[in-house]
């Protein structure tokens, strides 16, 4: 076998085995790698507004909004934790609450998508006694964003019991997108 052919045959072959992912990462690029996020951290204390007395009532919301590129897509995803009040008792806040995940460009939303998985962990937080401390990731939301910049929102909405008013909404600091 010639040294041209042995040189040529492996590299023919491994090029005609290769996975299309492969090929479609390009030179030097892992296929399917995951993207690498960009995040935002903000906070806020949240008065609980069906109670008025002596004892410390708030809850510190704590959420990281994170954004990723790929290709034309945006991935985004909130991590939200708390520090509730610690009733001593098992209690029921909430009428409801979820949070909602949005990719946005500009003003314009792009995706949307609510998650209502956080009621049952912020009413029951980390035991049954009433310390309402806790933490809740929401699933990832993709939104097909072309070549424009975007960037992840996001914001909790709270329907306190016996308050009467509806949902009460805090909206948190944005995480662009690489």
């Amino acid at each position: 076998m010639s040294l041209l052919r042995r040189a040529l045959v492996p590299s023919l072959a491994a090029a005609l085995l290769a996975s299309p992912a492969a090929a479609a990462a390009g030179p030097g690029r892992a296929p399917d790698a995951a993207p690498a996020y960009r995040c935002a951290t903000s906070s806020r204390s949240i008065d609980t507004p069906s109670y008025s007395g002596p004892w410390a009532d708030n809850w510190d919301v704590t959420v990281t909004l994170c954004a990723a590129r790929s290709g034309a897509k945006v991935h985004a995803y909130a991590k939200v934790s708390w520090d509730g009040p610690a009733a001593g008792f098992k209690e029921d806040f909430f009428n409801d609450a979820y949070f909602t995940v949005r990719v946005q460009r500009g003003r314009s939303v792009l995706r949307s998508a609510s998650f209502h998985g956080i009621k049952g962990r912020l009413e029951n937080g980390d035991n049954f006694w009433g310390n309402h401390n806790g933490s809740y990731r929401t699933p990832v939301v993709t939104a097909h964003v072309g070549r424009g910049r975007a960037a992840a929102h996001g914001s909790l909405a709270l329907d306190w019991r016996h308050h009467g008013n509806g949902y009460q909404r805090h909206a948190f600091s944005a995480s662009p997108a690489r």
